[in-house]
């Protein structure tokens, strides 16, 4: 959390991957097995990947649905099982948190989408989920921060157990 109260896109996960994939499996048993991927990529580029996870399972409606999203982030693949398309909406998440240190990826599209970031001024403007309200969101939502942090919020303190997978 930061002093303001709003909570970083910067850190590490406090939930396990085996944790996420059964918080999301309670109430969709056929959510895809993409938590792990969510967790290291996260890591990888520093974005909290169990909270970039809630993001993606609230834009899906729990995995039962296409993504929802901005026209401007339409780079982002549907097929959820695809590491590549994982990576490209971490990395998308970290342009928003920070104004450099992104290598170039290799996708045109993403270049596309992050092109569009730094002309709409947004690069580096968005350190924190809340920040992403009417940003991400396709319909200029300005609650979508606070839905996906409290989505986290719940998967923290969820008592479920069990075997994920």
């Amino acid at each position: 959390m930061e002093p303001t109260g709003k909570l970083s896109l910067l850190g590490e996960s406090c939930c396990s991957p085996e944790r996420m994939l059964a918080y999301a499996r309670r109430r969709n048993p056929q959510a895809p097995d993409n938590a792990e991927a969510f967790f290291r990529l996260g890591n990888k580029y520093g974005i909290r990947g169990d909270v970039a996870y809630c993001q993606a399972t609230y834009d899906t409606r729990g995995w039962t649905s296409e993504l929802s999203g901005p026209s401007w982030a339409a780079f982002v693949r549907k097929d959820w099982e695809d590491e590549a398309a994982i990576e490209s909406r971490v990395r998308l998440l970290y342009a928003f948190a920070m104004e450099f240190g992104l290598p170039e990826g290799n996708d045109p599209t993403e270049r596309r989408a992050l092109a569009f970031l730094e002309k709409s001024g947004w690069r580096g403007q968005a350190p924190c989920w809340e920040d992403l309200n009417g940003k991400w969101s396709h319909s200029g939502n300005l609650r979508y921060g606070q839905y996906v942090v409290a989505m986290w919020r719940s998967m923290l303190e969820w008592r479920g157990s069990g075997d994920a997978r």
